[in-house]
């Protein structure tokens, strides 16, 4: 049985390229410096904290494994390929290393088509199962999904999909997602409609990422935004005690070039001072409401009981 007053966090980290205007600029080349220093970083930085069992925190790993990469550098493994002692290490260390794909076409073009979506996805995680690291997750790149792309992952064996942004829709020339209404919780997407749960579903854990309130410079009102570890902490600091005060489960994201990179943006803070505020709130906010801390992989959420998924309360 879920326990009220255990608190559930995920930090999952896609392993993700360095330029975040690639698609835009339709750019041929990509660098990986937030593989090679971010996630150095991350392990070095944030290794000091430890949950109520005195555990370390679990990450989830999204590595790329897609058609993009195979354009790019003629093998869609490229990054477990070339990181493979570090993916490796942090495989042994009880991290999960779970499947992470950008399904775009050979124009880098989100791919619609049903037959094309299908084979690429059946390909690619069947070679990014050859590496003998993953534990049957996936999370589809810029919260792209449809019920063609569900009932793919479920073909070919997924048994957890973290993808969801609850509350979220957006249709423009790099991003094309609708989750307006999908609920917060752990959820089985509904056979006729991906969003939602339903009795005739498919037999994945859809995990949606926690969203909270958050208003920047160019935001006209406040908008729900997924838990990013790296936004500046004066922020989100207000909106996220809120949210960990209403619930018992937390998935938060990192990009590991985020940490590295020098740059000025409204949200994102580019420093990982803020990553560690942001885990030292999370984790007084939890000592100050009685709530045990339990860091957990994406894949373990299905361990917990079902009823606690069905009826919200993690």
């Amino acid at each position: 049985m879920i326990s009220g007053n255990i608190f559930y966090i995920v930090t999952s980290v896609d392993v993700d390229e360095d330029d975040y205007d690639r698609i835009k600029k339709k750019r041929k080349t990509v660098q990986w410096l937030g593989v090679e220093k971010g996630v150095p970083l991350i392990l070095k930085k944030l290794g000091e904290y430890r949950d109520s069992t005195n555990n370390e925190i679990k990450y989830t790993w999204f590595v790329r494994c897609d058609k993009q990469l195979e354009i790019l550098y003629g093998r869609g493994d490229y990054l477990l390929h070339k990181y493979i002692g570090l993916l490796r290490e942090r495989f042994n260390s009880d991290d999960e290393i779970a499947w992470h794909a950008h399904l775009y076409d050979h124009d880098l073009s989100i791919l619609q088509d049903e037959n094309r979506l299908l084979a690429d996805i059946q390909e690619f995680y069947k070679l990014f199962k050859s590496h003998s690291l993953h534990q049957d997750s996936s999370r589809i790149g810029r919260a792209y999904c449809s019920n063609h792309i569900i009932k793919a992952l479920f073909k070919s064996g997924i048994q957890v999909d973290s993808t969801a942004m609850p509350g979220r829709k957006r249709n423009d020339e790099i991003n094309k997602f609708d989750w307006e209404t999908t609920p917060l919780h752990p959820y089985y997407p509904s056979k006729s409609d991906y969003r939602i749960p339903g009795k005739d579903h498919f037999k994945i854990l859809e995990v949606p990422f926690s969203m909270i309130k958050t208003m920047t410079s160019y935001d006209k009102k406040p908008i729900n935004r997924y838990v990013n570890l790296s936004f500046k902490n004066s922020i989100i600091k207000k909106s996220l005690s809120s949210f960990i005060t209403r619930n018992n489960l937390l998935i938060t994201i990192l990009h590991p070039s985020e940490l590295i990179l020098k740059k000025e943006h409204p949200i994102l803070s580019f420093n990982i001072n803020d990553v560690k505020k942001n885990i030292e709130l999370i984790l007084y906010q939890c000592d100050k409401l009685g709530k045990k801390v339990n860091f957990i992989t994406i894949h373990k959420l299905r361990q917990l009981s079902v009823s606690g998924i069905n009826n919200g309360s993690i």
